[in-house]
């Protein structure tokens, strides 16, 4: 029976973003997206050092996947590497949650992938010719990878002279794979139009640029589709009928979804946790899903237990890792810096971290399991950091102190509260660990946190909040705006939590002129709840009574800087 799909945000996507971006991708369809090879979407790492484990024949693939360690062997150079039995186990469950042909199995098998231990921020691909590596156990990270470097290794078929020679630049097949993608991307809707809506979250598209297409069209899309070859349309299959089946991550009856609106019914319908775990493997917590909401029964049950058993074996083995690689990350300044030299700085080491408290939370006997001094140690600090993550900042700082003696308390302490970080970097012999881990992002952090006690101040001498607004209006546009693109969500961050909520209380009374800065440099900012939609509207001139050509201005300035998420921008543009 037919299915229809709930599409409501037609309307506002045809006032704004829908329009737009098919009036400038029209325009500028002689462009090449991305003038790179297949392997230059990845970073690339100067000679160092890689981690990886002897050499085992077989692979794991039982339903419990196997806890593998970590052990550390110089870098070969120049010469393929035989996959180590960390990585096994990671192909293994990747091939065990997508549905791959016997040649794909094979290639994978083959291919040169291996682990970046002590980098968790690592993760590159240098083609299908060449080898990869991944820095954890993520199945959709190491799929991204498999993906970057499946190109070239697979003919397309009925095209078999399309050549993949990136002799003179990037390949003659790629290179109409992304054009016949944008042409994806400008056909009407039809029943892959879910899949539509999760490229349309990309960042720039609404704007005509490509670069975020191309990448995530080549490697993400069969993360997205859970693997199924059904699920990627027609004008794209040709690229994967030899590498993937038709199926895919499954459901507890042994059945994949076999079109988008199955899909996307069936993972309404999951329980929260397997909702967790299925957006995981099959990518639909991307998806906006709550836009397709009256989908008729998917006649599908719950989610695999295999896939169940097999992801949270991977979770499980990130603490492990985790444990393992401690020291050496530590050593390595915490992994700031990554193999290819780019600084990941203070806000990816608090991500890892907060990672592998939320994976503590809910496998607490993991770390102590493994039966080593560290392992129990960076139970201790989880969990002191779990007792008092919900606590004011105040409160934080009083329970650092009076537990900083314990061992790796101070060197977690990037999962305190920003203002309590700041706090106890400001006093002279507290917080070590933190010192270490801040450097020089410390003067940053601390610049945010001053600049917001200076507007709750004046929030308490003028309630209306108009002065308070001026003052944080003078901080924003005395920094440059590279700077406060970075740095928007922590001061949102501040903002919210301070005792005044002074994100309810001040955002919304900014000036038009800040609030287009904002909407230009870190469009997501904008479009933050406090400010609402129409005060952003009123900011860029789309007002009761305005004139055609004053809401077509508004219009095109929300739409030219769209979020990049679909589901941010939806109520904006339908306020329109």
């Amino acid at each position: 029976m037919h299915r229809r799909i709930h599409h409501f945000h037609r309307f506002s996507a045809a006032i704004a973003v829908g329009v737009l971006f098919f009036a400038v991708a029209c325009t500028s369809s002689d462009d090449d997206p991305t003038a790179v090879s297949p392997s230059s979407t990845a970073i690339i790492a100067a000679p160092g050092t890689v981690v990886s484990t002897p050499f085992t024949p077989q692979a794991t693939v039982a339903a419990q996947p196997q806890i593998s360690p970590a052990v550390r062997q110089p870098w070969p150079e120049g010469q393929p590497v035989e996959q180590s039995q960390w990585v096994k186990d990671r192909l293994a469950a990747t091939k065990r949650i997508f549905a791959f042909t016997p040649a794909g199995e094979e290639w994978i098998d083959g291919y040169d992938l291996r682990q970046m231990a002590e980098q968790p921020a690592w993760f590159g691909s240098f083609g299908y010719g060449s080898w990869a590596g991944a820095g954890e156990a993520v199945p959709r990270s190491v799929l991204h990878e498999i993906s970057h470097s499946y190109w070239g290794a697979f003919s397309v078929e009925d095209s078999a002279d399309l050549s993949w020679d990136i002799s003179d630049g990037t390949a003659q097949a790629l290179l109409q794979y992304r054009e016949q993608l944008r042409l994806f991307m400008l056909q009407p809707p039809d029943r892959f139009e879910p899949l539509r809506d999760r490229f349309r979250n990309l960042p720039g598209l609404s704007t005509g640029e490509y670069p975020d297409l191309a990448h995530f069209g080549e490697a993400d899309i069969l993360y997205m589709t859970g693997g199924n070859l059904q699920l990627i349309p027609p004008i794209l299959q040709s690229y994967f009928s030899g590498f993937l089946a038709a199926g895919g991550a499954s459901t507890e009856s042994g059945q994949a979804p076999d079109s988008w609106d199955v899909a996307v019914a069936w993972f309404n319908d999951l329980s929260s946790d397997d909702r967790r775990i299925a957006g995981e493997v099959f990518g639909l917590q991307h998806f906006p899903a709550q836009r397709y909401v009256d989908l008729p029964d998917s006649g599908l049950s719950g989610l695999d237990a295999m896939l169940r058993t097999l992801y949270e074996g991977e979770e499980r083995q990130r603490l492990v890792d985790f444990e393992s690689q401690f020291n050496g990350i530590l050593d390595r300044e915490f992994s700031l810096v990554d193999a290819a030299g780019a600084d990941r700085g203070f806000d990816f080491w608090r991500s890892y971290l907060s990672d592998k408290l939320d994976l503590h939370r809910r496998y607490p006997s993991v770390l102590r399991n493994i039966g080593s001094d560290r392992g129990t140690q960076l139970a201790n600090a989880l969990d002191f950091y779990a007792d008092i993550s919900r606590l004011p900042s105040t409160v934080q700082v009083e329970r650092f102190k009076a537990a900083e003696s314990q061992p790796l308390v101070s060197e977690l302490a990037v999962l305190l509260r920003p203002r309590a970080i700041v706090g106890l970097f400001s006093e002279p012999g507290s917080g070590s660990g933190i010192a270490s881990v801040l450097g020089s992002r410390a003067e940053r952090l601390t610049a945010l946190v001053e600049a917001v006690d200076d507007v709750a101040q004046v929030l308490e001498l003028e309630s209306s909040g108009i002065a308070a607004a001026l003052s944080l209006e003078q901080f924003i546009r005395s920094v440059p705006e590279d700077q406060f693109r970075a740095d928007a969500f922590l001061l949102l961050d501040l903002l919210r939590s301070s005792e005044q909520d002074l994100a309810s209380n001040v955002l919304p009374q900014l000036s038009d002129e800040t609030l287009q800065f904002i909407l230009r440099v870190q469009p997501a900012f904008a479009r933050s709840f406090e400010i609402g939609p129409e005060r952003l509207l009123r900011a860029v001139g789309i007002v009761e009574n305005g004139s055609l050509e004053q809401i077509k201005n508004g219009a095109t300035l929300l739409a030219m800087n769209s979020s990049g998420n679909f589901a941010i921008d939806a109520s904006y543009d339908e306020a329109v």
